[in-house]
């Protein structure tokens, strides 16, 4: 979810103050002496800070050249010295059963991650990457846009060690649907549609509009760079 978003579906559509920014100290255990100060908000995702790291340690590399965040781990260095690794949901995660299971994205407040605290890239093994190869990442139907592993026929799959059903179980970030929003959900899944279409009060409009000015820029920069023939070459 977020304040400015192109997709109304993930604008947050509630006033969230409830946030700290942190600066995180990350490095690379292939290039320790290379430290990387990273902005973050503590109701961040982990994935949401895995996406944060990335865009400043590989700023000058082209995009098709970078890691992908399901290529590694964060591994947070607690003040006690334990090393703790960080997922968007594991088995200390948050979980509420109301019909079906809600479970809610884990964030650096849920792990009490402090300000200046350490924390290092661990890439996966080759061995790690093959298995991940044959797993999916899916978008749950009634969730709608975290990703699951889910590439098997059984409904249960393990995730972090934990299990997970990705079926019925539904996800949450920073404000947990209202049960109105279920039962709209519900129809608009039975008639074939997966995401929620509600309409949008005009203070909402205003920042789709926003932030589709902000990146229209960027867009039309983009596409005048390789669709336009520059006359100084021969």
């Amino acid at each position: 979810d977020a304040r400015y978003s192109l997709s109304e579906e993930r604008l947050l559509r509630e006033h969230y103050s409830n946030y700290e920014q942190l600066i995180l100290q990350v490095f690379q255990p292939e290039k320790p002496l290379d430290k990387y100060h990273i902005r973050v908000n503590d109701c961040d995702t982990i994935n949401q800070v895995k996406s944060k790291i990335l865009d400043i340690i590989y700023k000058n590399t082209p995009f098709s050249m970078r890691l992908s965040i399901h290529e590694f781990d964060l591994e947070w260095r607690d003040p006690c010295g334990n090393h703790i690794l960080l997922h968007d949901i594991d088995s200390t995660s948050k979980r509420e059963h109301h019909g079906a299971c809600w479970q809610r994205l884990n964030t650096l407040k849920h792990y009490n991650v402090k300000n200046m605290s350490l924390v290092m890239l661990i890439t996966k093994n080759w061995m790690h990457k093959q298995q991940n190869s044959a797993t999916l990442y899916m978008t749950n139907k009634k969730s709608a846009i975290y990703p699951l592993l889910a590439s098997s026929p059984i409904s249960c799959q393990t995730l972090n060690g934990f299990t997970t059903d990705v079926d019925n179980d539904r996800f949450w970030h920073l404000v947990k649907p209202s049960f109105d929003d279920m039962s709209k959900e519900s129809s608009s899944s039975a008639s074939g549609s997966v995401l929620m279409h509600k309409a949008i009060p005009e203070i909402f409009l205003t920042r789709l509009l926003s932030t589709k000015g902000t990146i229209q820029k960027f867009i039309d920069d983009f596409f005048h760079t390789i669709l336009v023939v520059n006359d100084a070459l021969p």
